[in-house]
């Protein structure tokens, strides 16, 4: 071809054509090959992790349950859709009238030449989509196969509580399987019927060949047969629906919705044979009469049957008619949650004590845990943090030791003394110092919870590196695996090799120690935890997971070389036990030397007949997880909870041990029948660790979510609401108010006893105020085996007004004795005012309120909170001072070290009244000069005695004088 002067115009090039058409396959290649090279990269990395921990076991079984379910019920969907869709193509008309502006006839046209490639391509897809939801069910499935009876039956239907639990979730799967195949291939099955002229859409209306009519009659056929199914389970599913009254079966189901299920149940298989005696008729109108018939009946019988009932013969009479389903649901939430033994004391608390009392209280008092968690962190980091790499948590854990010649366990606050490599310097950071040089953290850090140093810091009973202290660390105590490890390290030496790894800090030993080896600061990592990378192929995978070429080409990987990966002890536990739901707060303890991490863990379920449901997440929320101190529970929906196991992992070697501790948990015992030897005995319990085992935060949590309103146990007084409770929210909450105050640990003694008990404690208010309506406890001594786990509820008197925490809360801050203490560290630029926890403790037959007050100078660097006082008040009276006995006698009003009368209750004295207002306002004068010459000497309680004193006084100068203008 030419332009108008004749010149030739150059062809178009073909090249860039080709290339891309070269280009596309080869980028689709390397795609599918990087997807198929991370699934392999994921599961065989899994397989050296699980084989290092030693659970090996537990990988092959969930691969091999996953791999059966994608294999078997993807082939049976992908077969099934693929193999309706081959019948209908074999089965089309010979011949279709063709028609251009047909759409049937362009999709004929484009889907015949590659039908073959279309065919198997769908079959592939549908594979691997089904198999792959199968695959997640694979817990559902196990359980089911292994499924261990509760001894329960269920008050409905009489099914023991295990067919809920294991068997209808599995059950209900399969049907919601079975019909979604069916509904895919019906619609697949029309497509192609209307392409290749099995449906055309013509006059009045689509006609179907009879091969199309025969094969669509058969497939509805069987979707409506499994509808009747669905009717069938759905009547068990009532058992643990929920509603806006409570959940499980109400008058409504049991009178109206579970007879129309039955009914439903036949009018859907007599469906089903009217529709398969299309494949004998001609005729649509059997089958179609059948299906209106349905629909009609569903609509009627099981909507409409129940809502008229519901409206007009329960509404009206509810509380009678629902109180015996009711009844029913209180006994299955409390039983689900393990609450139905919980022990309600009503208690009558004195505001008052006397000396006799206060002294047979004073046991109590020595166990009172001062020291705030999660205010000290600071104070450890600085006095103990020894090099800014290390860190602890900023929350600590409460833990219990028997110390010196104590013969009773002492409450004591303890941190792990773990890596943060973001305390390097920036010139520091670099992949080879990162994950080859600082690997792990040392020791442990520990402090008395009931004591002070002479400053206000904490009184040390574990320090130092190397430690030093009353633990007992006899191991090395390397922290190689806890919350804040790195995401992986590489350790390991081949023999003769310079150690790399920085352990003890140079100069790092305490001037206290013994050790003389303070230069030997590297170290290699002996342990038998981690996966051996040594050879080409293990870098190469491990380089490839964590996308980081360094690991293949470093030479600090090295023959003898391990990779330490997964290293929470929480994630370590779940990966372990994948059904297991993991508590949030894991603790670190020293057990015969050796540092571990202790994690609780639970057995849920959501299908427990009649029982409540709970949002993990929202019953577990508190201050502490709404400001990440404590990771928060997931968002599953339970109403069945268990502390079934304890499990425990070495800080040192990543070692996962898991122990039995609820014996009649039968969900426990169901997934012991599937993983064989995987949890060991309860009695593999050691003493050592059973002194260090405690009742677990987020178990306590929810049960007490649940008894806000399930401490009602009769059905009536439980319908009508009145005597809900609630969580109060945390007073000490700096800028998160509507978070809800934690559950704390202390060691306490509950009413008539008189040893202390390590205990995990709460209070409730009353639902629409804010006066103390409860203290409730769990006795969480492990070593208690006869009243471990049993809580308490001390319950007031609905007509007591005991103030609850917000108006404790705001009575000490303005209270006139503290509020002058305090003035001038408020009025200080220099220093901050952070209050401690608000602890409750029942103590003399009344409730006693404590919080530590911590000052802390802002404007120095490096500063930390240090305990300087203690606020009390038992009654309406408040008291202030260094000690907590301090604190309890201003409030009673007592002098230190005054024995007044036993049988008396004791008060504050109040000034005289016959002294005139000039006198009065002298002697607020001379009281406010004593209580300043107090305040200097550290001499609070006569401060605080002094200060009242003047307030008094110039109160009732002020009403002799209001009295005389009258």
């Amino acid at each position: 071809m030419s332009d108008i002067f004749g010149t030739p115009r150059p062809k178009s090039p073909q090249r860039p054509e080709r290339g891309r058409r070269v280009l596309v396959p080869t980028l689709i290649t390397l795609a599918v090959l990087l997807f198929l090279g991370s699934i392999f990269t994921s599961i065989w990395t899994d397989r050296l992790w699980f084989h290092s921990v030693g659970y090996g076991n537990v990988f092959r079984s969930v691969l091999l349950a996953r791999v059966l379910l994608f294999i078997i019920l993807g082939l049976i969907f992908g077969l099934f859709v693929v193999g309706n869709l081959y019948l209908a193509y074999r089965t089309r008309p010979d011949s279709v009238p063709i028609r251009r502006d047909d759409p049937a006839y362009r999709y004929r046209l484009a889907l015949t030449p590659i039908l073959r490639p279309v065919l198997i391509a769908v079959g592939v897809i549908l594979t691997a989509f089904a198999g792959s939801i199968a695959a997640s069910h694979w817990d559902t499935y196990k359980m089911w196969r292994h499924s261990t009876p509760f001894g329960i039956k269920d008050p409905q239907f009489h099914k023991d509580v295990s067919f809920y639990v294991f068997q209808y979730p599995w059950f209900r799967f399969l049907t919601s399987f079975s019909f979604a195949l069916i509904v895919i291939t019906v619609l697949s099955v029309i497509f192609v019927n209307y392409v290749y002229g099995g449906i055309r859409i013509a006059g009045r209306g689509p006609k179907l060949t009879r091969a199309a009519q025969v094969h669509l009659s058969v497939l509805v056929g069987l979707g409506v047969l499994l509808r009747a199914v669905s009717y069938y389970l759905d009547r068990f599913g009532l058992l643990i629906h929920s509603s806006k009254l409570f959940d499980g079966v109400g008058y409504t189901d049991a009178h109206a919705r579970i007879p129309s299920k039955n009914i439903l149940i036949f009018v859907a298989i007599v469906c089903a044979l009217l529709f398969f005696t299309a494949i004998f008729m001609r005729s649509w109108t059997l089958p179609a009469i059948g299906l209106g018939l349905l629909a009609l009946s569903s609509i009627l019988i099981g909507a409409i049957w129940p809502a008229v009932m519901q409206g007009f013969q329960v509404k009206p009479s509810e509380p009678d008619k629902e109180g015996p389903y009711i009844a029913r649901n209180i006994t299955a939430t409390r039983d689900a949650y393990g609450v139905n033994n919980v022990e309600v004391q009503s208690y009558t608390s004195k505001t008052s004590l006397t000396s006799a009392e206060l002294a047979q209280s004073a046991e109590s008092r020595v166990s009172t845990r001062l020291l705030d968690p999660t205010l000290i962190a600071p104070a450890f980091e600085q006095l103990q943090q020894v090099r800014g790499y290390y860190s602890v948590p900023t929350t600590l854990d409460v833990d219990r030791y028997k110390l010196g010649t104590d013969t009773q366990p002492q409450d004591i606050i303890i941190a792990a003394r773990e890596l943060h490599l973001a305390g390097l310097q920036a010139s520091q950071r670099n992949w080879a110092n990162d994950h080859t040089v600082y690997t792990h953290g040392y020791g442990v850090i520990a402090a008395r919870g009931n004591e002070r140093g002479p400053n206000g810091e904490p009184v040390f009973v574990e320090r130092d590196i190397p430690p030093v202290g009353e633990l007992k660390t006899t191991t090395p105590p390397r922290i190689y695996f806890g919350e804040q490890s790195p995401s992986y390290s590489i350790v390991g030496r081949p023999k003769g090799a310079a150690p790399i790894e920085v352990d003890i800090p140079r100069g790092g030993a305490s001037a206290s120690s013994k050790d003389t080896k303070a230069d030997a600061t590297q170290n290699t990592y002996t342990g038998k935890g981690g996966v051996p990378i040594g050879n080409v192929f293990t870098k190469a995978l491990y380089a490839f997971k964590f996308a980081q070429p360094n690991i293949f080409l470093s030479s600090r990987v090295n023959s003898a070389s391990k990779i330490l990966y997964d290293r929470e002890p929480r994630d370590r536990v779940k990966k372990v036990a994948p059904w297991l739901t993991v508590d949030g707060d894991p603790y670190p303890a020293v057990v015969k030397g050796r540092v571990v991490w202790i994690v609780d863990a639970y057995t849920t379920s959501n299908s427990y007949p009649y029982s409540e449901h709970r949002s993990l997440r929202t019953a577990t929320a508190d201050t502490l997880t709404s400001t990440n101190s404590q990771e928060a529970l997931p968002t599953d929906q339970v109403n069945y909870m268990r502390n079934s196991v304890k499990a425990v992992v070495d800080a040192y070697d990543g070692t996962v041990k898991l122990y039995q501790w609820d014996t009649k948990d039968p969900v426990l015992k169901t997934w012991m029948k599937i993983f064989p030897g995987v949890v060991k005995p309860k009695t593999a319990i050691t003493p050592a660790l059973l002194e260090h085992l405690r009742y677990p935060v987020d178990l306590f949590k929810v049960q007490r979510d649940v008894l806000q309103r399930y401490h009602v146990t009769d059905a009536q007084t439980f319908y009508e609401d009145g005597e809900r409770w609630k969580v109060p929210e945390d007073p000490a909450a700096a800028g998160n108010s509507n978070a809800l105050q934690p559950p704390y640990y202390l060691s306490t003694a509950r009413p008539g006893e008189d040893t202390p008990k390590f205990s995990v404690t709460s209070v409730y208010l009353p639902n629409s105020r804010q006066n103390l309506a409860a203290f409730v406890s769990v006795n969480s001594e492990a070593t208690d085996t006869a009243n471990y786990g049993k809580m308490q509820i001390l319950q007031l008197p609905s007509d007591t007004q005991i103030q609850g925490p917000s108006q404790i809360a705001n009575a000490f801050q303005t209270d006139k004795g503290v509020s002058q203490a305090l003035l001038q560290y408020q009025q200080s630029k220099t220093a901050t005012i952070l209050y401690g926890n608000l602890l409750t403790l029942p103590v003399g037959n009344g409730l006693l309120y404590v919080q530590p007050v911590y000052i802390q100078r802002s404007a120095i660097e490096g500063s930390y909170p240090v305990l300087q006082f203690v606020i009390a008040s038992f009654g309406k009276d408040v008291g202030f001072g260094q000690t907590l006995d301090e604190a309890l006698r201003v409030a009673l009003g007592l002098k230190e070290g005054t024995v007044p009368d036993d049988t008396t209750p004791t008060t504050p004295t109040k000034p005289g009244s016959s002294k005139t207002a000039a006198q009065l306002l002298q002697d607020a004068t001379n009281y406010y000069n004593e209580a300043q010459t107090a305040l200097k000497k550290g001499d609070l309680s006569t401060y605080q005695k002094r200060i009242n004193q003047m307030a008094d006084s110039i109160q009732a100068a002020q009403k002799l004088v209001d009295a005389s203008k009258k």
